[in-house]
Formats: C-alpha cells, sequence, structure tokens
C-alpha cells in the first residue's frame, strides 16, 4: 500500500529551511567575531564549531534535505529513514548549540586553554545525541503509523 504523497518538495513554502540556516549562520559569524575579539585563534574556533559547519553543510546542499524529508514524509522503516532523520535532526541540534553558545560566551567566555578538549567532546556529544533522537524517532514513528488511531492529514507519519 502507497501513502498518498502530502508533502510536495515544489510546494511555494519549501524554501522555509532557509530562515533557521541563515539564523545559524549568523549566529555562527557572531560567534566567530567573539572569539576572535577573546584571542582564541580562528582554527581553533573552526574546530569547535565543526559539527554546526558540517550540519549547515548538510542541510544546504539540495539532494540531501529533499530526500531527507521525502524520506521523512513517505519512506518505510529502513535505514535510508534513519538517515533521513540523523540529517534533519543534526542539523537542529547543532543550530540550537550554536544558538545558545552565542549568549554564553558573552556572559561568561571560556579562555583558550579550555577549548582544545571541547573539540572531541562537542563532535561526540552531538553525533550522539543526534544519533539517539533518530533512533527513537525511528521507533516512534514506525509504531504511530502502524497503530489505529487518528492521525492528522498533514502530519509526517
Amino acid at each position: 500500500m502507497t501513502r498518498p504523497t502530502v508533502f510536495r518538495l515544489d510546494a511555494p513554502n519549501r524554501s522555509l529551511w532557509y530562515v533557521p540556516w541563515v539564523i545559524t549562520l549568523a549566529a555562527n559569524l557572531i560567534y566567530l567575531w567573539q572569539s576572535l575579539s577573546f584571542g582564541i585563534g580562528f582554527w581553533l574556533w573552526l574546530s569547535n564549531v565543526f559539527t554546526v559547519d558540517v550540519a549547515l553543510i548538510l542541510i544546504a546542499i539540495p539532494q540531501i534535505r529533499n530526500r531527507a524529508i521525502d524520506q521523512i514524509r513517505n519512506g518505510t522503516a529502513s535505514l535510508s529513514l534513519y538517515w533521513a532523520y540523523f540529517v534533519v535532526f543534526f542539523f537542529g541540534s547543532t543550530a540550537g548549540i550554536q544558538l545558545n553558545w552565542v549568549p554564553s560566551f558573552a556572559t561568561n567566555p571560556w579562555p583558550a586553554e579550555v577549548w582544545p578538549p571541547l573539540i572531541f567532546i562537542i563532535f561526540a556529544e552531538r553525533v550522539v545525541f543526534t544519533a539517539v533522537g533518530a533512533l527513537v524517532a525511528f521507533a516512534l514513528i514506525a509504531a504511530i503509523r502502524r497503530s489505529p488511531i487518528a492521525k492528522a492529514k498533514l502530519a509526517g507519519y
């Protein structure tokens, strides 16, 4: 049984993803300015925002973004669906942390000595957090799709 497509990639609101993307990019650049003005070198800053930058790039690639959206809307339980959740959650997770870092650094900046150990910690935390969130979503959406409860027409499940 095939499900009807409720989300068209050519719909007029297909560019709404730009809003959080631009906000995150702006926060990333503000964070760069904050770091440089506090004496943190560019390469140290870049190593700490690596996961944010990867997420910004992944979600900006139309083929990846559109495939993820299509898989979430219409995909069956598979590794592709899990990957789609991972891509979307990865951007959301890193965007959220970036928006937290800007005001935190403005009020309580960490010295440069603290930054090197954070390189691996930030990367591992964001990847594990995203992987677990995608796993929970994968199981939850699979269960909702199989359940007999009433479902909203435009919902992604």
